[in-house]
């Protein structure tokens, strides 16, 4: 499991490219590497073209950390899956949450 998260000051986000596993093995990881760059109030862009493996406790922690109670009063976007990921996503009914989907309002599929 790899991450790299990158402070862009000039685009003022956050950019987090996960690459390889995202599951009940990696988690705590992952969590730990999330908190460790502290609450911010610049939006976060998930980067997740190279994820090879998602359960459902990577997509625990992907939610978690997309909304804005969790990054300090910024939300998060995901710009870019893998065919794992999307799979996934779409599987638990959470197409909207794919990069260039439509926004939904709280509780519309």
């Amino acid at each position: 499991m790899a991450i790299d998260i990158h402070q862009d000051l000039d685009a003022g986000l956050i950019r987090i490219r996960i690459s390889e596993e995202m599951n009940i093995y990696t988690a705590a990881t992952l969590k730990d590497a999330l908190l460790a760059h502290g609450a911010t109030s610049l939006p976060r862009h998930f980067d997740l073209a190279q994820v090879s493996e998602m359960d459902t406790a990577g997509l625990q922690l992907l939610l978690a950390a997309l909304r804005p109670a969790q990054s300090g009063g910024a939300a998060g976007a995901i710009v870019a899956v893998s065919p794992v990921v999307s799979d996934l996503l779409t599987l638990c009914g959470l197409p909207h949450l794919l990069p260039g989907a439509a926004p939904t309002s709280c509780g519309e599929q």
